[in-house]
């Protein structure tokens, strides 16, 4: 993932790679603590600082000197609070769809996060509708259904609609090519109804006489015999009226259960519920009295079971819902109330919102800032868009399982380890760890989007000769969830402990410094700050993010003289 783009100096800033924490700390060691401001600040960081000529003062007798940088503590303040950063999503995704994603952010002037997001929920459905995942091929048990479902959260006119709607063009296409196709039959099965209907009525005029005939004639004589054959043929002719057929619905925005049941009769395509401002319909859902339509949603979104119905006249109606993704816009406020009922336990909590996997909560201030580019508008990308999503409802009864290679498998194992440590971290919250055991499935859904994107993108008529996702289309894939990671804690009010800790040592710098800007690690710790406390090793680790972030430089030297605390040395001007 990159790095964020919100710079926190009020100099050109730039992150170096491969530069790990330890290997920095090694390379302060020989800084000593008694350098002066107006020394040249040679530090290997994670920043590179670009120096500004100072201007000329009479109070400053060194030529050489420079002006320090300045570090923002607003900014970083900032950052804490929403460790969400920009979508880079070049390398993401075949080149065909970063097209896309491109394609589709400069056409409705909107980020590139917004973009993406939609782009895998809408593709996870059509995939949906031809391919299964089946992780172990010995293992027929785990199948895997890759309809993804998720929400954009944005402030009101961040243009969060607009690529949605976009979007879901080549399934309102698909749906009127439909609605043409059917009309042209319309008469024809209107005649036909019409002939049953008066075919029936003579039926019914005669099995009723005949009824009445047969209570002239005893049981066992040959009269009541051959009127009851009569009677037979009568009421074998007369047949039921078949429904019309409801129209094929590929997008539906005010579902009801009754809708959605007849949807389920009329067809077996999946299913896309959008909803502009999702809020609302998601109080709805979670009222008492819709708890019956929340469990046809959930099994609908897993795509997997089979939905019982008793109604109150004791029938019962067993039907397979048809594949559903929920996918829809909301604002921050409104979905916070709710998760804040979720977690406050004023609603039921039966992880039906944990299915909304693919979270976009950008940063507000990159939202606002951002500008696109028009020129990355690709016309022959959507129009791939529209003949993929034809291709993938093509109408076949096969659908096709896919496997994993052996790299692949195991990448997916070495994904669920992470996943694991992650549920047993002190640092996730309780809130966002019952969430990720659905992110090993997850992953590999948007793994089979990305493999699907790149046969197409490679040759369209091999599409269905897909039968194996390759480490590549796992580590794109697993680089998605981290990002996805990011807005699930954003949600759920899950913030990093060490980012808190960083900056509750930054608030509080000024007090620790000596003449020389030094302090120790031992200062922090006899301070007992909430957060920190006594703990040595939080205080490192919060120490670390801001030697990370260029604040501060270790400043021991190589003299061994009992137990000695590490020392810092700060080498910004900490503003704000």
């Amino acid at each position: 993932m990159s790095k964020p783009t919100l710079n926190t100096t009020k100099f050109q800033a730039t992150r170096k790679s491969k530069i790990t924490p330890n290997k920095l700390i090694k390379k302060e060691k020989d800084a000593p603590c008694s350098a002066s401001a107006n020394e040249t600040l040679k530090f290997d960081t994670s920043l590179t600082v670009t120096k500004k000529t100072p201007k000329k003062s009479p109070k400053v007798s060194n030529k050489n000197a420079i002006q320090k940088p300045e570090f923002s503590i607003t900014a970083f303040t900032g950052r804490v609070n929403d460790p969400t950063k920009p979508l880079a999503f070049d390398g993401l995704l075949p080149q065909m769809g970063v097209k896309m994603v491109r394609t589709v952010a400069a056409r409705t002037e909107s980020v590139p996060d917004f973009a993406a997001t939609a782009l895998l929920a809408t593709l996870s459905l059509a995939v949906a509708n031809r391919f299964r995942i089946q992780p172990d091929k010995n293992n027929t048990a785990y199948i895997i259904t890759p309809n993804l479902s998720g929400m954009i959260i944005a402030d009101p006119g961040s243009r969060k609609s607009a690529p949605v709607r976009l979007l879901t063009e080549p399934f309102t296409d698909l749906e009127k090519a439909a609605a043409k196709s059917r009309m042209k039959k319309t008469k024809d099965d209107t005649k036909q109804l019409s002939k049953q209907k008066f075919k029936n009525l003579a039926y019914e005029k005669k099995a009723r006489s005949l009824s009445a005939e047969l209570l002239d004639h005893p049981p066992t004589s040959d009269e009541y015999k051959d009127i009851e054959k009569q009677l037979d043929d009568a009421l074998e002719k007369h047949q039921d009226i078949p429904k019309i057929k409801a129209p094929k619905m590929l997008v539906v925005q005010d579902p009801t259960l009754k809708g959605l049941l007849q949807i389920a009769e009329a067809q077996s395509e999946p299913v896309l519920i959008y909803k502009d401002e999702l809020a609302p319909f998601l109080e709805e859902v979670y009222a008492s009295k819709n708890s019956g339509f929340r469990r046809y949603l959930i099994e609908a979104m897993d795509g997997k079971n089979s939905y019982t119905n008793v109604t109150a006249h004791k029938s019962i109606q067993t039907v397979k819902p048809p594949i559903i993704s929920l996918f829809g816009t909301t604002q921050p406020s409104v979905i916070l109330k709710i998760v804040g009922k979720i977690v406050a336990e004023k609603v039921a909590d039966d992880g039906y919102l944990d299915r909304f996997q693919l979270l976009a909560f950008p940063n507000a201030n990159y939202v606002l800032a951002h500008s696109t580019n028009l020129g990355h508008v690709d016309e022959q990308s959507i129009e791939s868009l529209m003949a993929l999503v034809k291709l993938l409802y093509k109408s076949s009864k096969e659908t096709i399982k896919v496997t994993l290679s052996n790299k692949a498998k195991k990448l997916l194992e070495s994904y669920k380890a992470t996943i694991s440590i992650l549920q047993k971290s002190q640092n996730v919250s309780p809130n966002v760890k019952n969430k990720l055991s659905k992110y090993p499935d997850m992953m590999l859904s948007i793994a089979l989007v990305i493999a699907v994107l790149r046969t197409f993108e490679n040759d369209p008529s091999s599409i269905f000769t897909l039968k194996t996702l390759k480490s590549s289309d796992l580590k794109m894939a697993s680089k998605w969830t981290k990002y996805y990671f990011q807005h699930l804690k954003k949600l759920w009010g899950s913030k990093s402990i060490k980012m808190e800790n960083a900056l509750k040592i930054l608030e509080n710098i000024k007090s620790l410094l000596d003449e020389n800007k030094c302090f120790t690690t031992r200062d922090i710790t006899q301070r007992n700050w909430a957060g920190i406390n006594k703990d040595n090793d939080k205080a490192q680790t919060a120490l670390q993010v801001l030697v990370d972030e260029g604040v501060i430089k270790s400043a021991n030297d190589n003299k061994k003289i009992g137990r000695r605390s590490e020392k810092w040395q700060l080498i910004v001007k900490i503003i704000d």
